[in-house]
């Protein structure tokens, strides 16, 4: 497959996510057809859609797709499209596989299998204040670092400026989710952005 038509065929797969996304848990799409014309279930083609419901999002949030990869990196379609295929996976402490993983496993996990050259990836949240190299902004596979008192104690992939996706342990939604920036408070407790893009 050449780098045009993976490109096509990842932003089609993202494209699918984000409609998911838009519509919510509910599923609001519940069908499409294929290319001879039978009806699929939207349900049964993805995975689980957990985390924040974004179309009940509080009202001063800002505006924005949930997930905004661009198109210039191809890499990193490939990251953030493997990262959305862990979504509805269980958490585990100390966990490495699908059937159920903790925060750094999961980083760990997908940055090694989906861009290997870039690693060696570690195993620990705190670790990972040494990969990439630090920036002020937020980008789509950005790694997030949040911590109490200067400890951390938590890493996520960002997926937009405002949201990431991450293994969580704790709260009414648990194990690899999407959350916003804005909800609860991982604003106040980002600690560092690591970026491993040139």
């Amino acid at each position: 497959m050449n780098r045009i038509s993976l490109r096509r065929s990842l932003s089609c797969a993202l494209a699918l996510f984000l409609l998911a996304g838009a519509a919510s848990q509910a599923f609001a799409f519940s069908s499409i057809r294929s290319s001879d014309n039978a009806e699929q279930d939207i349900a049964s083609l993805l995975p689980p859609i957990r985390g924040i419901p974004f179309d009940e999002l509080p009202h001063w949030l800002p505006e924005g797709p949930p997930i905004d990869p661009g198109e210039e990196n191809e890499e990193l379609l490939v990251l953030i499209a493997h990262s959305l295929t862990w979504l509805g996976t269980p958490y585990r402490a100390g966990g490495f596989s699908r059937n159920g993983i903790d925060c750094s496993g999961f980083m760990h996990t997908i940055l090694t299998e989906a861009i290997p050259g870039k690693g060696p990836f570690p195993r620990q949240s705190a670790e990972f204040v040494k990969v990439g190299k630090k920036t002020g902004d937020i980008r789509p596979g950005d790694i997030l670092l949040f911590a109490i008192n200067g400890e951390i104690y938590h890493v996520g992939l960002a997926l937009s400026p405002y949201t990431f996706i991450h293994a969580a342990s704790e709260g009414a939604r648990t194990g690899v989710i999407i959350s916003s920036l804005f909800e609860g408070n991982w604003r106040t407790r980002l600690f560092a952005v690591r970026r491993i893009w040139d």
